[in-house]
């Protein structure tokens, strides 16, 4: 059984209670140190003395996050110990990267990193999956609210975040202030609940006002049993709620000057669910809201647009985030062509602040999920040295694009375009970062240099994927290594096409969840300016 023990840092205060906790994990002599916690002489006594108590030694420090009351002592520790350092942000310390997945094996303890940004976007969490237990810093806090103040405090990821650790189902959970807590899903689903009752209470406030408001307005009557003292960090919470729901397009901001305010309209009519099964056409149930997923009909929020494309004209479905510009995405499309599907992909990645684009590389041409075969002959008859013009200039465009900021731009291939967002990183050094969901190259003629790969990988893929054997894919991933580039796959247990929520019969919505988030933090780490 795993060991942990606790040193309780000298730091109580409003924000952190009675103090940073300092676990010590292991079962030999070897210990990992997380969270070592303020600069103080006193507390760093205090760790060395627990250390030596149980005869151990420090061999790696880790850091669930980088804010005061967490890191400052951790350089100090690592240096006369002689431990390893290790964090999600480097910074300037000694820290070696520490990235979503990334396994530490220390005294027969294995922790893996959990990325859980919200609190912080460098936020790790560590999971010791055998003893079912989980270092949650300050994502989930005991008899606490963790607190979200933006800009680097991010409500959107913070929900995504609870969603992750909530499928780790958690035995045990050590947070990073207060006890110990013994019954971790109960309580992290009534964290979800909690955020979920505050942003309705926020958006219900907002909208009463029927004007703009700035955060701290509404802060009163919302938090009207909490001491004035908490009332600013109250604001910056309200305020984490409000971006969220401009991001969702359910606010909107109205900054004067200096200020900034939030607006939030009368909801719309309520449009309901209720018609042909067959033909899947939408008709009206009086007093039911459409689901905020449905199936292929949903609400498209992008446009088709034009661009050149090798002397020629090409088309593709772009989405732009409602901020009007934000990091380039090229969506490459599965076998079945431009689909509602992948449309509603790229708006998903515009509602997280990413301008996408889709090449429609077939053309007008598309196949139904009930035409398998018809898929696969639009597949093989591709001509994939246009494809991979019309897919080159649309990176080109993004990047010329006022409508796209950042480092780079980011692919994303589903299906049979998996193995086509490989090779436009080969083709287009304007690719900074590549991601494959469950497709490699079907065309034996295409046989792409990943010599010529301008940034890192990550790819899904399904254990029970019949496309996609792994001996196969993990050929792939040897060729990209070995070729001197950095790749990451992920497996999840289940089929071919699981991210395919139009498609009920493989769609796997844990595993679609975890791999977007994954995808996002990626995206976000590889194109975005800090």
């Amino acid at each position: 059984m795993t060991r942990v023990s606790v040193v309780l840092a000298p730091n109580p205060g409003i924000m952190t209670g009675a103090g940073t906790n300092t676990y010590l994990v292991g079962d030999g002599d070897a210990l990992a140190c997380i969270d070592p916690g303020p600069q103080d002489d006193a507390h760093l006594a205090a760790i060395e003395e627990a250390v030596r108590s149980v005869h151990g030694r420090v061999d790696t420090v880790l850091l669930t996050h980088s804010h005061p009351d967490h890191r400052p002592l951790a350089r100090r520790l690592a240096e006369r110990s002689g431990a390893t350092l290790r964090a999600f942000d480097p910074r300037d310390d000694g820290a070696q990267r520490l990235l979503d997945g990334d396994a530490v094996h220390v005294g027969g303890v294995t922790l893996r990193a959990v990325h859980t940004p919200g609190h912080a976007g460098d936020h790790l969490c560590f999971h010791d999956e055998a003893a079912g237990e989980l270092f949650t810093g300050d994502h989930i806090l005991s008899g606490m609210t963790t607190v979200i103040n933006p800009p680097d405090g991010d409500m959107t990821d913070y929900m995504r975040s609870l969603q992750r650790v909530l499928a780790l189902r958690p035995r045990l959970i050590h947070p990073g202030h207060g006890r110990t807590i013994e019954n971790g899903v109960e309580v992290i689903e009534e964290y979800i609940a909690h955020r979920l009752e505050r942003e309705a209470q926020v958006e219900e406030a907002v909208r009463r006002r029927g004007a703009a408001v700035a955060p701290i307005d509404v802060v009163p009557e919302i938090y009207a049993a909490y001491p004035e003292a908490l009332h600013a960090a109250a604001a910056r919470s309200v305020q984490a709620h409000l971006d969220k729901l401009v991001r969702e397009g359910r606010a909107r901001r109205v900054d004067e000057g200096e200020r900034r305010l939030y607006a939030v309209p009368e909801p719309p009519p309520l449009h309901v669910w209720s018609g042909c099964r067959r033909c899947a056409r939408p008709g009206t149930i009086p007093g039911r809201r459409a689901p905020s997923r449905p199936a292929p009909w949903r609400h498209l929020m992008g446009e088709m647009v034009e661009f050149p494309s090798n002397g020629q004209t090409a088309q593709a479905y772009l989405a732009t985030p409602s901020s009007g510009s934000g990091p380039g995405v090229v969506v490459i499309q599965e076998w079945w062509g431009l689909v509602p599907h992948i449309k509603d992909v790229c708006d998903r990645y515009a509602r997280e602040g990413f301008t996408a684009i889709a090449v429609d590389l077939y053309h007008g041409a598309a196949a139904s999920n009930a035409e398998p075969d018809e898929a696969g002959k639009l597949m093989m008859e591709l001509d994939v040295p246009r494809a991979a013009k019309e897919m080159v200039g649309a990176a080109q465009w993004l990047a010329a694009s006022d409508r796209t900021t950042g480092e780079g731009i980011g692919t994303a291939g589903y299906c049979m375009g998996g193995g086509l967002a490989l090779y436009l990183a080969t083709l287009s050094p304007l690719i900074r970062a590549t991601v494959v969901y469950y497709g490699v190259i079907p065309w034996e003629s295409v046989k792409p240099d990943y010599s010529k790969l301008n940034g890192p990988v990550l790819g899904h893929w399904g254990s029970r994927d019949s496309f996609n054997p792994r001996e196969q894919v993990e050929a792939l991933e040897t060729a990209i290594r070995d070729a001197g580039k950095h790749v990451e796959f992920h497996w999840y247990d289940c089929d071919h096409a699981f991210f395919n929520d139009t498609r009920p019969e493989v769609h796997d919505a844990q595993a679609a969840q975890l791999s977007w988030d994954r995808t996002l933090a990626f995206f976000r780490q590889q194109l975005v300016t800090r």
